[in-house]
């Protein structure tokens, strides 16, 4: 019975992560391709209105890579499984770069193993 209402609780987290997530990829989304919707839909109104090297047009074209970009952190800040497995590659690519810089003789700390001899008479 306990462990029905445990997997009850985490199916219902799990719902509310996906939730969110949808959510606010959806509003990223409305955000990012309102300018551009509202370029095309006034150049649809007035002749003449297309001009690509306008500053307007180049910040409304701008604006749709702001949902790409966006997408990972969304993913990352909302989505626990994704979270962990880029900590995990994180954790992967610095402990490999720790050992490769420690074990390389560049910069100004070089190791040099010591040796004792000793003569036994």
């Amino acid at each position: 019975v306990r462990a029905r209402r445990v997997a009850r609780r985490s199916r219902a987290a799990q719902r509310w992560q996906g939730i969110l997530t949808t959510f606010v990829t959806a509003a990223v989304y409305s955000i990012s391709a309102f300018p551009y919707s509202l370029y095309r839909f006034l150049e649809s109104r007035a002749d003449g209105l297309e001009d690509p090297n306008s500053s307007y047009f180049r910040l409304a074209v701008s604006f749709l890579f702001l949902n790409i970009l966006s997408n990972f952190y969304i993913y990352l800040f909302t989505v626990p499984s994704f979270r962990n497995f880029v900590q995990a590659r994180i954790q992967t690519y610095t402990s490999h770069l720790s050992s490769f810089n420690s074990g390389s003789t560049h910069g100004s700390t070089s190791r040099r193993k010591e040796v004792e001899i000793t003569i036994h008479e």
